[in-house]
C-alpha cells in the first residue's frame, strides 16, 4: 500500500470531509427511525416496569402541582383563576418537556456508551432516542391540557392552530441544545449536574408561573430563549396571535443553533466514542 493509500485511510481528508460525513450520520440516523422509536418506548417500559401507571404518574404529579399553584398563585398574582390555571397548565407541560429533554440530553451517549462501543450505528441516532423518548412523555401530559380546556370550556380557535408549528420549532430548538449537551457530557462528566442545576434556575427566570407581560421589556424576557420557546405554543393555545418577533426568534434559534451543532460534531464525531 502506498503512503498516499495509507494516509487517506487512516486519517481525516480535512474538516470539509468531516462535515459531508457528519451530516450523513444525521441521516443513517433518521433512515433507522423505527429503531430509535423502539429505543424509546424500551426505556420508559424498562423505567416504569412493574408500575400500574407508568408514565401517567408523571401526568398525576403535574397535574396536582397546576391544581395547587393554579389556586395558590391566582390569588397572589390576583388573577382569576379562569386565566391562570390554563396559563400555568400549559407553562408547565411546556416547561416539562424543555427541561427533560435537555437534561435527558445530557445522557444521551453516555448511557449508549456499550452500544456505541460495539456497533456501527450513527451517534445522532440516540439523540433522536431522547427526542422520541420525551415526545412520548409529552402526549401523556397533554391530557392535563385537554382536562383544564374542558372544564373552564375555553375555545380553541384557527389560532390555537399555531401551536403545532410552535411546538415542532420547539422541538427542533431543544434537539440541537440537547445534541450540544451530550457532546460535552460526553468528554466532561460533570456537565449534567451542571445542566441539572442550570434549569432549575431557567424554570424561576422563564415566565412558566409568572406572566411577562409584568415585566415587558425586561432581559428575563427579551434575552430569554426559553421564553420564545413556551410563548410560541402557549400564547396561540390561550386564543392570541403570536407575536411576530417570537417566530423570528425561534426560526432564528433554530437555523444558527443547528448550524453550530453540525459544525461542532463534525469537528468531534470522531472522539465521541473515545470519550465514552
Amino acid at each position: 500500500m502506498s503512503q498516499e493509500n495509507h494516509l487517506i485511510l487512516s486519517s481525516s481528508q480535512g474538516y470539509f470531509s468531516e462535515c459531508k460525513e457528519g451530516l450523513g450520520d444525521f441521516y443513517r440516523s433518521f433512515a433507522r427511525f423505527r429503531l430509535a422509536r423502539t429505543l424509546a418506548y424500551q426505556d420508559i417500559l424498562g423505567k416504569y416496569r412493574g408500575s400500574i401507571l407508568g408514565p401517567f404518574w408523571i401526568t398525576i404529579t403535574t397535574a396536582a402541582l397546576t391544581a395547587g399553584l393554579g389556586v395558590l398563585y391566582s390569588n397572589i398574582f390576583g388573577a382569576g383563576v379562569r386565566n391562570y390555571v390554563p396559563f400555568i397548565a400549559i407553562g408547565l407541560v411546556v416547561w416539562s418537556f424543555i427541561a427533560s429533554t435537555i437534561t435527558e440530553g445530557t445522557n444521551a451517549f453516555n448511557d449508549a456508551a456499550g452500544i456505541l462501543r460495539q456497533t456501527s450505528l450513527p451517534v445522532p441516532l440516540f439523540l433522536l432516542r431522547v427526542t422520541l423518548r420525551n415526545c412520548i412523555v409529552l402526549m401523556h401530559q397533554l391530557i392535563i391540557l385537554v382536562a383544564v380546556f374542558a372544564y373552564f370550556r375555553l375555545p380553541l380557535g384557527v389560532e390555537s392552530l399555531m401551536s403545532l408549528l410552535g411546538l415542532a420549532l420547539m422541538t427542533i430548538n431543544l434537539a440541537w441544545i440537547a445534541m450540544l449537551v451530550a457532546i460535552a457530557s460526553s468528554r466532561f462528566r460533570d456537565v449534567p449536574q451542571v445542566v441539572t442545576a442550570l434549569m432549575q434556575f431557567a424554570l424561576f427566570m422563564t415566565p412558566v408561573f409568572w406572566s411577562p407581560e409584568k415585566v415587558a421589556g425586561h432581559p428575563l424576557v427579551t434575552l430569554n430563549p426559553f421564553y420564545y420557546m413556551l410563548d410560541a405554543v402557549r400564547t396561540p393555545l390561550l386564543g392570541h396571535a403570536l407575536d411576530p418577533r417570537t417566530l423570528t426568534v425561534v426560526l432564528t434559534m433554530a437555523v444558527v443553533g443547528w448550524a453550530i451543532t453540525l459544525l461542532t460534531y463534525a469537528a468531534t464525531r470522531r472522539r465521541v466514542v473515545h470519550y465514552l
